[in-house]
């Protein structure tokens, strides 16, 4: 429901009926660019969009092809392999700081317990 009423209130609460792609289109674009929303949101409000329009007007709006979309962001991996915990070791400087990280990674990737800083990690 609030996607709906923010779409109406956004086109100075004309009735959907009398509106149609270009209108879904500049709400859209609107959420990404003005409003800065995540793709994920932006793909909620064209979906409750399309809701409205099938089985609530009973008028199912065409496919949307010229929407700006929001940006997804980009992600770093939050698991790294057993391979690349290893290459990244290997590059580290030798300090006694690095020798206890690769000694205590290495009992972590074996599926050892490691305990940094009164944390404790398992690895299964």
């Amino acid at each position: 429901m609030n996607w709906a009423r923010r779409f109406i209130l956004f086109h100075d609460k004309r009735h959907p009926s009398s509106m149609g792609v270009e209108q879904v289109n500049a709400f859209l674009t609107h959420l990404a660019v003005n409003e800065n929303v995540s793709a994920s949101t932006q793909n909620q409000a064209l979906s409750a969009i399309f809701f409205l329009y099938r089985h609530v007007l009973d008028d199912p709006l065409p496919w949307i092809t010229d929407v700006v979309r929001a940006a997804k962001p980009h992600r770093l991996p939050l698991v790294l392999s057993r391979d690349e915990v290893r290459r990244i070791l290997g590059e580290l400087e030798d300090t006694p700081r690095t020798s206890t990280l690769r000694r205590e990674s290495s009992s972590f990737v074996k599926g050892r317990t490691m305990s940094t800083g009164g944390r404790c990690f398992h690895a299964r």
